[in-house]
């Protein structure tokens, strides 16, 4: 009988303000209840059964209803600005939340990167840790929940400030190759408009009580601050056969110089 009136009403009778996507969305949801209600009802089953087949047909279509409503939505949804209230700045500040403690005291010796072993000190890739700062932001309990399921990965980032390089150049002459000047962002020179690293290491082990993650593959010198730990995931990370530029015809003159890991 209520869905007879409502049918004959036309509308779901919910408050204007909620739009015409809200109504139709009703409508559809009410048009296949009367439609389910019919199917119950002239099926062959006892009035247990019917009530049974009623509820399981009404749970599946309402699970199938609401994963294309969240979608609907958010397509009929009117464009919302968010960016005007935040300006673009031109300066930035961070933290230092962690700190290198790695083999490497001078740059002669110290891997070009995490995987490279040609001219490191001892000849392999070196082990290190990272060692969490605590600070008035970032107090140790924090900094311990934040290493919470970090172990469960086998890769990470570890996003460092090169705090002893000065200066940068457009062009630079990367220590594989030919003696060719190359575009710096072409490259992963250190010396860059801002001394960021970044540094893909295995990860070996969490020890959320010392506030330290010991890493495999360090590229970094002792005492370089890290701003920034995370992850490595595969399916977002890593893309198999993607171009390398003109390292590409250095690997194929001179062969690979580092580890396939």
């Amino acid at each position: 009988v209520v869905i007879e009136d409502w049918s004959r009403d036309g509308t779901c009778g919910c408050r204007a303000d909620k739009g015409a996507s809200h109504c139709a969305a009703r409508t559809e949801l009410w048009g296949a209840l009367v439609q389910l209600a019919m199917e119950v009802v002239t099926s062959e089953a006892d009035a247990l059964g019917r009530r049974l087949l009623f509820f399981k047909k009404l749970g599946a279509m309402l699970y199938k209803q609401k994963r294309g409503s969240s979608c609907a939505e958010a397509a009929s949804r009117p464009p919302q600005v968010h960016t005007d209230a935040f300006p673009t700045p031109m300066e930035v500040s961070m933290q230092t939340v962690a700190v290198v403690r790695s083999p490497y005291k001078e740059r002669f010796g110290c891997p070009r990167q995490p995987t490279v072993t040609e001219g490191v000190l001892g000849g392999e890739a070196g082990a290190g840790f990272l060692e969490l700062v605590p600070s008035d932001q970032n107090p140790e309990e924090k900094l311990r929940m934040a290493l919470r399921e970090l172990s469960g990965f086998e890769f990470i980032w570890v996003i460092s400030y090169l705090h002893m390089n000065e200066g940068w150049s457009a062009s630079v002459t990367p220590p594989r190759g030919p003696r060719r000047k190359r575009g710096l962002f072409a490259t992963r020179a250190p010396h860059r408009p801002n001394h960021i690293g970044l540094s893909a290491c295995r990860l070996l082990g969490v020890d959320a009580a010392k506030l330290q993650v010991s890493v495999h593959g360090l590229d970094l010198l002792d005492g370089t601050p890290v701003l920034d730990i995370k992850p490595y995931v595969p399916y977002c990370d890593s893309f198999a056969g993607a171009r390398a530029g003109w390292l590409e015809e250095i690997d194929e003159a001179n062969g690979r110089d580092h580890l396939a890991y």
